[in-house]
């Protein structure tokens, strides 16, 4: 699994999967720095998003010169990469186009002075593999380290606060995510202990729950599906279900983006078109919460929890369903949407700013909950010691199961048994 080490306006940086490692540790590293959303080429950045990403990459690489020890003398390749995805054989199978399915970003690839390995000689141009080799070929390639990721990553913060002077869209100093945790935790996944760790399963060992909405809190009636389909229609555009079903979770601004990549059609306008079928669906039919969702946050709140929810709406949308079920403080003590960060899920940015907003400081006394697989994946990401899933939503068990994630459960109404 690829972890998210750092995100702020300038894109992540990204810890590849250990079966896609470019570079084995000893002989440099590799990491990856995505650009601030998905593009199929740079041009397609703004200048601002272009020249927030060239600095986060020029930190991230003379991070990892500073940091890595194996690294003393050598230096860094940046590798622009995104075509195997244009392979026949990459998913889905067939001829492609790069509009359509390329998506643009860096290998940041350390070159040792001491390489041992022949594609990696000192001196000479690293050699990659055809597609159909890759895993064999990278299968002997160790990922770096936690304590060298985690440095890396301290040092880049310090350079893009202190010496580029780097802040973020709220003008705050750029912020690390708790790389040790990430790290570990998605370890402990792969083996299966976290099912096992009952004994700290109660409510004092949780400082925040932070909820998604639609699908987990409020019920899922299709409303915003249809108004994606609808929207996309009237604009020429046919989507599978199964298409919509995958981006569920993710901004929808940005689930916009990826829906209409390769066409003519402008997201902003079918961004529009969406927002006002939605309003006027809820209109139609209210929103309706899922049963028992009030007397949970209830019972969390006496026992001194935060209660945060986070939806890849837009402001005024979430305020919409906010007001339609009369949701306020004191029973909710943050409400976090799109609008509020530079990264949707799976980045864990909306996670992290329901913390700075409750003033919670310890990853491990949060818990996440929502009803996609963008869900669980940004828990993964942002480290959250309870990250559930719950099936009154977009996504069915099998697929919640196939995410990372601590707990499924049937609904939110069980989740004070859950803590006991």
């Amino acid at each position: 699994m690829a972890l998210v080490l750092f995100s702020c306006v300038g894109g992540s940086i990204i810890l590849p999967d250990a079966d896609l490692t470019l570079a084995d540790r000893a002989d440099g590293g590799n990491l990856i720095v995505n650009p601030p959303r998905e593009v199929w080429e740079r041009s397609e950045l703004s200048a601002p998003e272009l020249t927030n990403w060239t600095l986060l990459v020029a930190s991230a690489g003379r991070a990892m010169i500073d940091a890595l020890p194996q690294l003393e003398g050598g230096c860094i390749n940046y590798w622009e990469a995104g075509n195997w995805a244009l392979n026949d054989e990459a998913p889905p199978r067939g001829p492609k186009r790069a509009e359509a399915h390329r998506r643009v970003h860096l290998h940041l690839l350390g070159r040792s002075r001491h390489a041992r390995r022949a594609d990696w000689r000192w001196g000479e141009a690293p050699m990659f593999p055809a597609y159909a080799d890759r895993l064999d070929w990278a299968s002997t390639h160790q990922r770096l380290h936690t304590e060298e990721v985690a440095a890396i990553v301290a040092r880049a913060v310090t350079l893009l606060c202190e010496k580029i002077r780097c802040r973020d869209g709220k003008n705050r100093p750029f912020r690390a995510l708790p790389l040790l945790r990430v790290h570990q935790r998605a370890h402990w996944r792969r083996r299966g202990r976290l099912r096992g760790m009952r004994t700290h399963m109660t409510a004092t060992a949780l400082d925040l729950i932070v909820f998604d909405m639609a699908g987990t809190t409020i019920a899922d009636r299709g409303q915003v599906p249809l108004a994606f389909a609808t929207a996309l229609a009237e604009h020429g555009l046919s989507i599978h279900p199964d298409a919509l079903r995958a981006v569920r979770g993710a901004s929808k601004r940005e689930a916009l983006r990826r829906l209409t990549a390769g066409s003519s059609a402008d997201p902003a306008k079918i961004y529009a078109a969406f927002v006002s079928h939605l309003r006027r669906a809820f209109k139609d039919n209210p929103p309706r919460a899922i049963d028992g969702a009030e007397s949970v946050f209830a019972h969390f709140k006496r026992r001194g929890i935060a209660i945060a929810l986070n939806t890849g709406f837009d402001r005024p949308t979430m305020l919409l369903l906010l007001d339609s079920l009369g949701w306020r403080a004191p029973l909710i003590d943050a409400t976090i949407c799109c609008d509020d960060v530079s990264l949707g899920r799976p980045a864990p940015e909306l996670i992290l700013e329901a913390m700075r907003t409750t003033a919670r400081t310890d990853i491990a006394r949060v818990a996440a909950v929502g009803d996609t697989t963008l869900d669980l994946e940004a828990g993964a990401s942002a480290g959250v010691r309870f990250n559930i899933g719950v099936t009154t939503g977009a996504h069915e068990e099998a697929a919640l199961r196939g995410a990372p994630h601590t707990h499924i459960i049937p609904t939110i109404r069980d989740l004070p048994a859950l803590f006991g």
